[in-house]
């Protein structure tokens, strides 16, 4: 039996290798080869934060061809190309002396051997002269953007632009404006994106309509989490609970990474660092402890709860069941207590949300006008800064929440609201 280390099995945040899950059933592989075959217009990939949209990338794109690009590291155009040039190594500029008889030293600087920048290929630095009495120099700066285009049509790279909706607006649309042409001349580009920021490249520059193809990542059924479990388990010779599989993927939230996580933890706390040379025993009687141990908020979740905290004006306070005992909170406590009810469900009627409601309130439940107020504050406060994560969105139009965030998501299910205030 070939032996792993814990860190090669369980992978959250990059690349998979042993429970890589291809989902063949929604055929997302073959979706991108089939661009890569055919281009002449973007490739816009969405799917929830963390659901697979990079490493789908890199399992199709071979590594020497692919350059990614983070839209958070974005601040102007410049930034853009100079990220491309980067990653091709390429230099933007060299010196030139001229002889008064046609004889030239051209003196390079940096690591190269493109063709459409030099007139020879070279490796490192390298200089060419012919003497002369009589010579000028000069020092010639390659626009880097011309650089960079042709570098990634020469050297048939692909550029995976991810985050782009973190890029201002005035910078997304110049740069897809340069992207245009070359575009149209088989430049394959690829962006990453949330659902809901899915047709920022056609809001952008409106002449890239029907430009765009999109091919979305769907939320990961929980058969599809439990495979990585099984797969990951195996490896390292353990036999679980037979509901473990079950009880991890549905509080992963649909979310591959978090799966990953919780897999990874799960073996930690019980001293598995490698696969193990007998059949390991793993027992849970209950879930709940371990899922409550887990559920601490990263940096970012405790800044926007910081700011949603910050910015509640509901004075009115209830009387409110929560785990047994009577508190008092604001309609916002009484929202986050039922969503907290809801949960594993992340898309929610509300009427679903007035029947949870009730059980939550001991009397006097907000009346529906002010549940749908207060849900539209909750919206407008947790996407007010697109460089955070998209945690909750409220459709006001056909009245339903959708918990967009699985950190989020397990951490209302099985966090500590007392210590962060949110009830």
């Amino acid at each position: 039996m070939q032996s792993y280390r814990l860190g090669e099995v369980f992978i959250a945040g990059g690349e998979p290798t042993v429970t890589y899950n291809p989902r063949e059933d929604v055929a997302l592989e073959a979706a991108l080869e089939d661009y890569l075959d055919a281009p002449y217009r973007i490739l816009s990939v969405t799917g929830p934060t963390k659901s697979g949209k990079t490493v789908l990338c890199w399992k199709v794109i071979p590594e020497q061809q692919r350059i990614l690009i983070s839209g958070g590291d974005i601040s102007d155009e410049e930034d853009f190309w100079s990220q491309i040039i980067d990653e091709l190594h390429a230099p933007t500029q060299f010196r030139e002396t001229i002889g008064s008889s046609q004889d030239t030293s051209v003196r390079f600087t940096g690591q190269t051997k493109f063709s459409w920048l030099l007139p020879f290929s070279f490796g490192g630095s390298r200089e060419r002269t012919r003497s002369d009495d009589s010579k000028t120099a000069r020092t010639i700066v390659r626009n880097a953007k011309k650089a960079a285009i042709e570098g990634i049509q020469e050297e048939n790279r692909i550029p995976v632009v991810d985050d782009f909706h973190y890029i201002d607006k005035e910078t997304q649309r110049r740069i897809i404006l340069s992207l245009r042409t070359p575009i149209f001349e088989g430049l394959r580009v690829i962006f990453l994106a949330v659902p809901h920021r899915g047709f920022d490249v056609e809001r952008a520059e409106h002449d890239m309509a029907g430009r765009v193809e999109q091919l979305e990542v769907p939320s990961w059924k929980n058969e599809e989490l439990e495979h990585i479990a099984e797969e990951g388990f195996k490896a390292l010779n353990i036999d679980p609970n037979s509901n473990m599989f079950s009880q991890f993927a549905k509080n992963s939230f649909g979310n591959p990474n978090l799966m990953q996580e919780l897999c990874r933890k799960i073996c930690s706390r019980k001293g598995i660092r490698k696969t193990s040379p007998t059949t390991f025993d793993i027992r849970m009687s209950r879930y709940e402890p371990f899922f409550e141990e887990e559920a601490k908020p990263n940096y970012d979740l405790k800044k926007i709860i910081s700011d949603f905290n910050s910015s509640r004006k509901e004075r009115v306070t209830r009387k409110l069941e929560f785990e047994g005992r009577e508190i008092d909170g604001d309609v916002y406590s009484v929202l986050f207590l039922s969503i907290r009810g809801i949960l594993p469900n992340k898309d929610i009627r509300f009427e679903k949300i007035v029947d949870e409601v009730e059980g939550v309130c001991i009397d006097d439940a907000p009346k529906p006008h002010e549940l749908s107020r207060a849900l539209s504050r909750m919206h407008e406060i947790a996407n007010k800064d697109p460089t955070r994560p998209h945690i909750l969105e409220w459709d006001s139009e056909i009245k339903e929440l959708h918990v967009m965030d699985a950190k989020f998501a397990f951490f209302l299910k099985w966090g500590d609201l007392d210590a962060i205030d949110l009830v």
